[in-house]
Protein backbone atom coordinates (compact mmCIF):
# COMPACT_ATOMS: atom_id res chain seq x y z
CA UNK A 1 0.00 0.00 0.00
CA UNK A 2 1.37 3.07 -1.09
CA UNK A 3 2.16 5.74 1.89
CA UNK A 4 3.33 9.35 2.09
CA UNK A 5 6.72 10.04 4.01
CA UNK A 6 9.10 13.02 5.02
CA UNK A 7 12.54 12.67 4.67
CA UNK A 8 15.26 13.67 6.98
CA UNK A 9 14.47 17.23 5.87
CA UNK A 10 10.38 18.25 6.48
CA UNK A 11 10.40 19.90 3.38
CA UNK A 12 11.35 16.80 0.74
CA UNK A 13 8.84 13.55 1.14
CA UNK A 14 8.61 10.59 -0.62
CA UNK A 15 5.83 8.34 -1.76
CA UNK A 16 6.64 4.74 -1.33
CA UNK A 17 5.39 1.21 -1.27
CA UNK A 18 6.45 -1.49 0.74
CA UNK A 19 5.66 -4.34 -1.49
CA UNK A 20 7.72 -2.39 -4.46
CA UNK A 21 10.41 -1.64 -1.77
CA UNK A 22 11.27 1.02 0.34
CA UNK A 23 14.38 3.51 1.04
CA UNK A 24 16.59 2.60 3.85
CA UNK A 25 19.19 5.23 5.32
CA UNK A 26 22.10 4.23 3.53
CA UNK A 27 20.48 6.04 1.07
CA UNK A 28 20.18 9.28 2.70
CA UNK A 29 24.00 8.69 4.29
CA UNK A 30 24.97 8.23 0.26
CA UNK A 31 23.74 11.94 -0.23
CA UNK A 32 25.71 13.11 1.93
CA UNK A 33 28.80 11.89 0.81
CA UNK A 34 28.01 13.62 -2.54
CA UNK A 35 29.88 16.77 -4.18
CA UNK A 36 26.94 17.80 -5.80
CA UNK A 37 26.51 21.90 -6.47
CA UNK A 38 24.06 23.51 -7.66
CA UNK A 39 25.12 23.83 -11.96
CA UNK A 40 25.74 20.23 -11.65
CA UNK A 41 23.41 17.33 -13.63
CA UNK A 42 23.06 14.26 -12.15
CA UNK A 43 22.11 10.75 -13.44
CA UNK A 44 20.88 8.03 -10.94
CA UNK A 45 20.56 4.56 -12.49
CA UNK A 46 18.05 2.32 -11.03
CA UNK A 47 16.82 5.32 -9.23
CA UNK A 48 14.05 3.23 -7.85
CA UNK A 49 11.52 5.72 -6.06
CA UNK A 50 13.75 7.82 -6.87
CA UNK A 51 14.80 8.76 -3.16
CA UNK A 52 18.35 9.73 -4.04
CA UNK A 53 17.29 12.42 -6.41
CA UNK A 54 14.85 13.28 -4.23
CA UNK A 55 16.91 14.58 -1.37
CA UNK A 56 19.82 15.55 -3.01
CA UNK A 57 17.85 17.98 -5.61
CA UNK A 58 16.54 19.36 -1.73
CA UNK A 59 19.82 19.36 0.01
CA UNK A 60 22.27 20.84 -3.20
CA UNK A 61 19.92 21.71 -6.02
CA UNK A 62 21.25 20.72 -9.05
CA UNK A 63 19.34 18.86 -12.36
CA UNK A 64 18.65 15.47 -11.98
CA UNK A 65 17.29 13.00 -14.12
CA UNK A 66 16.58 9.04 -13.01
CA UNK A 67 16.30 6.25 -15.07
CA UNK A 68 14.97 2.43 -14.20
CA UNK A 69 12.75 0.12 -16.21
CA UNK A 70 10.13 -0.34 -12.85
CA UNK A 71 6.97 1.73 -14.15
CA UNK A 72 5.14 1.71 -11.19
CA UNK A 73 8.50 2.36 -8.73
CA UNK A 74 9.10 5.50 -11.37
CA UNK A 75 4.77 6.50 -11.30
CA UNK A 76 5.53 7.34 -7.46
CA UNK A 77 9.01 8.73 -8.01
CA UNK A 78 7.36 11.12 -10.42
CA UNK A 79 4.16 11.52 -7.95
CA UNK A 80 6.97 12.67 -5.20
CA UNK A 81 8.70 14.85 -7.38
CA UNK A 82 5.09 16.92 -8.37
CA UNK A 83 3.75 17.02 -4.45
CA UNK A 84 7.23 18.41 -3.78
CA UNK A 85 7.85 21.06 -6.56
CA UNK A 86 10.93 19.72 -7.74
CA UNK A 87 11.61 19.53 -11.36
CA UNK A 88 13.32 15.82 -11.61
CA UNK A 89 12.96 14.03 -14.74
CA UNK A 90 12.14 10.41 -14.32
CA UNK A 91 12.33 8.01 -17.30
CA UNK A 92 11.46 4.59 -18.10
CA UNK A 93 14.80 3.44 -19.78
CA UNK A 94 17.23 0.77 -19.11
CA UNK A 95 20.68 1.67 -18.05
CA UNK A 96 22.64 -0.40 -20.80
CA UNK A 97 20.96 2.66 -23.20
CA UNK A 98 21.84 5.53 -20.94
CA UNK A 99 24.36 6.88 -22.78
CA UNK A 100 22.36 7.56 -25.47
CA UNK A 101 20.35 10.21 -23.15
CA UNK A 102 20.89 13.39 -24.53
CA UNK A 103 20.60 15.62 -21.74
CA UNK A 104 21.40 19.68 -23.28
Amino acid sequence: MERWEWLIEPKTGIYQDPALGCFTEDSIALVHFARIGPKDRVLDLGTGNGVLCLYAESRMGGEYTGIDVDEAQLALARKSAARNGQPIRFLDLCAKDAPSLRVC
